[in-house]
């Protein structure tokens, strides 16, 4: 019965990520731990970043990124890029508004058209690639997305595995498993360091 839909929207996972990363960086070990404590068994979910977060004069994703924090555009689109690579990698099928594949920089409005002009810009342009390429990884590695699928159930209990939480870096790394496919190892640095 029903519309066959049997996916969770995971308000949660995107209300802590997106407040997490509104925060000064020197502000986010303290909340580092909401991150790491979802629960990823017990449905089948959507990571969305949906309209709801980008309206009602709550700003653009980018707008978000460290916005408590004062950063400059450059490292809230790095910062960005950083929310879109946990995303995709995270359980969860990844969801994004629209406006969201470029790092458009105002809030959506519904009586506007998108700012399609922005995407034309160098370091969104190079945004949008990431993205892309980020997708097609995903489309092509079962292990991001195969294990996410059970009946009833969410992640299967070797599809994820958490490899670090580092809360003083601002670093998350897990890996992702489905059958005999190669493992993925996702790791994503929301820190203001850069780590080698």
């Amino acid at each position: 019965g029903g519309l066959g839909f049997d996916l969770k929207w995971d308000m949660g996972w995107m209300n802590d990520t997106l407040t997490y990363l509104e925060l000064a960086p020197t502000s986010r070990p303290s909340r580092h731990g909401k991150l790491a404590c979802r629960p990823l068994r017990s449905e089948r979910w959507v990571c969305p970043l949906s309209h709801d977060e980008v309206t009602h004069s709550k700003g653009s994703l980018v707008e978000k990124m460290g916005k408590h924090g004062g950063m400059e555009f450059y490292d809230r689109l790095r910062l960005l890029s950083a929310l879109v690579g946990y995303q995709v990698g995270s359980v969860g099928r990844p969801l994004l508004f629209m406006g969201s594949e470029f790092a458009q920089g105002s809030e959506w409005k519904c009586r506007q058209p998108l700012d399609w002009h922005e995407g034309e810009q160098p370091p969104r342009r190079q945004f949008c690639t990431w993205l892309s390429d980020l997708l097609a990884v995903y489309r092509h590695h079962p292990p991001l997305h195969a294990g996410d699928s059970g009946r009833g159930l969410g992640a299967s209990d070797d599809s994820f595995e958490w490899v670090e939480s580092n809360k003083d870096a601002c670093v998350l790394a897990f890996v992702r498993r489905w059958r005999r496919d190669r493992p993925v190892l996702v790791i994503v640095n929301f820190g203001s360091q850069e780590h080698r």
